[in-house]
C-alpha cells in the first residue's frame, strides 16, 4: 500500500510479522539484529524505497536515520550524496567499513545536530519502531527538509491504529 500526498510519500508494508514490535523493543546492540538487512528477502523493501528517493530526489542529498549498514547505497546510485545516522556502534562500523567513514554518524536520531544542513530526502527505513516518540522525531526532521523536499517513511508491519492516524494527520496538515 502507498499513502500518498503532494509532499510527504509514506510507503507502508503490511505482513503477518506477529510480534515484531516486541522483538524490536528488546533490541540491544549486542544482538546485532542490524545484521540481517542485507539478505534477499530486505531487496524488494530497498529497491522501492529507492525508487521513490531515484524519481523524487534524483540529484538530492539523502539522510538516512537508523542507517544500519548503510544498505540502502548498494540500491542508489554511486554519484548519490548521502549521510547515515546510527545509534549501533556496532553496524556505524560496519557501515563506515562499506563506505566512506564521513558518509555515517554514530548517533541516536534524537541527539543528532544538523547544525544548519538542509536535505533534499530524509528517511526514516525500519526505524521509528525504536524511538519512544516517533511524532516528536518526525516534527525535529521535518524541520530538516529544503523547501521541496520529501521524507520517506517504510514501515515493515502495520502500526497501531493511533500512531498510523498521528502520522497521516500531521503530514496532512504540515503540507
Amino acid at each position: 500500500m502507498w499513502g500518498l500526498n503532494v509532499s510527504m510519500h509514506v510507503l507502508v508494508e503490511t505482513g503477518g510479522n506477529g510480534g515484531m514490535l516486541d522483538k524490536m523493543k528488546s533490541w540491544n546492540d549486542d544482538a546485532c539484529h542490524w545484521q540481517n538487512l542485507v539478505g534477499p528477502n530486505q531487496a524488494p523493501r530497498y529497491e522501492a524505497v529507492a525508487r521513490i528517493i531515484n524519481t523524487l530526489c534524483p540529484h538530492g542529498f539523502v539522510l538516512d536515520v537508523g542507517c544500519g549498514e548503510a544498505v540502502l547505497l548498494n540500491y542508489l546510485p554511486a554519484t548519490t550524496k548521502y549521510l547515515g545516522i546510527e545509534p549501533s556502534k556496532k553496524a556505524a562500523e560496519s557501515a563506515r567499513a562499506r563506505c566512506a567513514p564521513d558518509y555515517i554518524v554514530h548517533n541516536t536520531a534524537e541527539e543528532f545536530d544538523a547544525g544548519q544542513r538542509k536535505w533534499d530526502c530524509i528517511l526514516f527505513n525500519e526505524m521509528l519502531y525504536y524511538t519512544a516518540a516517533p511524532l516528536t522525531l518526525v516534527r525535529k526532521y521535518a524541520g530538516l527538509l529544503k523547501p521541496d523536499g520529501i521524507m520517506v517513511v517504510s514501515i515493515i508491519q502495520q502500526p497501531e491504529r493511533s500512531l498510523k492516524r498521528k502520522l497521516f494527520w500531521w503530514a496532512w496538515h504540515r503540507w
